[in-house]
């Protein structure tokens, strides 16, 4: 499942929702959507993977690419 990688990868950032909401803009509500499937934005998975520094194919897998 792709939110437990991506909480995985928080996890090991010390990077909580709280502070990635912090560096992205977004907010937590949003962000938690995101990554839990509940809404798909290419963009937003983008911007947290490049806060995580993590490439985006890495991160979400390659079938993420042109979700909305």
């Amino acid at each position: 499942m792709i939110a437990k990688e991506v909480m995985k990868t928080m996890i090991d950032q010390d990077v909580t929702l709280k502070k990635l909401a912090e560096m992205t803009g977004y907010t937590y509500n949003h962000l938690s959507k995101v990554i839990h499937g509940h809404v798909n934005s290419e963009k937003v998975k983008k911007i947290i993977a490049f806060a995580l520094r993590k490439n985006f194919d890495e991160l979400w897998g390659e079938g993420s690419k042109g979700d909305k």
